[in-house]
């Protein structure tokens, strides 16, 4: 049997997004077989974490880029590799620096946004 895993995100303000988490090929030829094994289910969580995580990053960035004052999207200077862990293992990220924009009034030109909570 197989079966396709797959978690529907919803935000206030955005489309639903649907993301296939996990394919399991899993016979069921004993009773014991019913069910999910302790390693598929530690997949699926693992995986459900690591979507789970990437969107709440994604949506807390795109709420915190526009400058505080007037507005306007800040440039982005460049990335640099995060590691976020969790209960279910580390996730790799990407974390953004961002230009100050010119009507801030700050004496560094970037800024890593993830610092500024």
């Amino acid at each position: 049997m197989r079966v396709i895993v797959q978690i529907r995100i919803e935000g206030a303000e955005s489309r639903p997004v649907t993301v296939p988490l996990h394919t399991i090929d899993h016979p069921c030829d004993l009773l014991q077989d019913v069910g999910l094994g302790l390693g598929d289910a530690k997949s699926n969580l693992g995986k459900l974490q690591q979507t789970l995580v990437r969107q709440q990053l994604e949506r807390y960035l795109a709420d915190r880029r526009g400058c505080a004052h007037c507005g306007r999207p800040r440039a982005i200077k460049g990335y640099h590799p995060l590691r976020f862990r969790t209960a279910n293992g580390d996730i790799a990220l990407r974390s953004p620096r961002w230009h100050r924009c010119r009507c801030e009034q700050c004496r560094e030109a970037t800024f890593c946004p993830r610092a500024t909570s």
